[in-house]
């Protein structure tokens, strides 16, 4: 073979591929363990600062909403409060208009109602002064008809007497 006749050489490129591999030496295969490892070691490092960070804004957040709500809920508080004072004063003044109000129409049907009552009583008074009138004239009536009956029993008795006599004395012939 001579070697001063110039050769030909076809590499596909899976025989390409494993040319490369072969030429890597440990010493390449080292340097690029240790070049990830420093890149795996500082995005490991800027993924903690950015969760830190991340953890910041979110803890002020938080704290900026807490106050935000505690702001809102006295708000809220105040106005309840407010709220509520009217709608007391209201009821207090609508309580005190009713109670004027039916005092008032308490003593008016009080006063009907005396009224009333004073009208029956004299009705009653009349009418119990009728019949005591009614009664009286009842007993002087009775009272004489008593009278008029024991006279009338008085004289019939005398009567019967007195025939009785007239009749012992004629004798009982003529019956």
């Amino acid at each position: 073979m001579d070697f001063t006749e110039p050769m030909e050489l076809k590499i596909t490129p899976d025989k390409l591929l494993d040319l490369l591999m072969h030429a890597a030496t440990r010493e390449d295969i080292a340097s690029t363990r240790n070049e990830l490892k420093s890149d795996i070691t500082a995005v490991k490092t800027e993924l903690k600062e950015e969760i830190a960070a991340v953890k910041t804004e979110l803890k002020e957040e938080i704290a900026t909403v807490k106050t935000e709500l505690k702001e809102e809920i006295a708000a809220v508080r105040t106005e309840l409060k407010e709220e509520i004072t009217t709608v007391r004063t209201e009821l207090k003044e609508e309580i005190a208009t009713v109670k004027t109000e039916l005092k008032e129409e308490i003593t008016a049907v009080k006063t009907e109602l005396k009224a009333d009552i004073l009208a029956v009583n004299n009705n009653l008074t009349n009418r119990i002064c009728s019949v005591e009138h009614v009664t009286t004239g009842l007993a002087v009536k009775i009272e004489k008809l008593r009278s008029e009956t024991i006279k009338f029993i008085v004289w019939t008795g005398a009567g019967i007497v007195a025939a009785m006599f007239g009749m012992f004395a004629k004798g009982f012939h003529w019956f």
